[in-house]
Formats: C-alpha cells, structure tokens, sequence
C-alpha cells in the first residue's frame, strides 16, 4: 500500500484500507478477525474442490 501511490479515484480506498491497518495493528482481535478469515475461506474452498 505504501510502495504504489493510488491511481486516480483510488485515494479514498486507499485511505480506508489503511485505517483498517491500522487499526489491526492495535487491536489484536480485529488482526485475528483479518489473517483468520482468508485461511479459514481457503480451507472451505480446498474443502469444497474435494
């Protein structure tokens, strides 16, 4: 997110990722809630290809 600025129109998104960042930074229930959820999708996803 810090190494590419945001395309034009993209400032506002970019903006609202960061905040979620951020606060996952701090609070380390939203950062279990943030790297949980795509491991758990991703074993639903092998799950279903089976």
């Amino acid at each position: 997110m810090k190494t590419l600025p945001p395309l034009p129109g993209e400032e506002a998104l970019y903006k609202m990722i960061q905040l979620v960042l951020d606060a996952a930074a701090k609070d380390p229930q939203i950062k279990a809630v943030l790297t949980g959820t795509p491991r758990g999708l991703g074993d639903q996803a092998d799950q279903a290809a089976l």
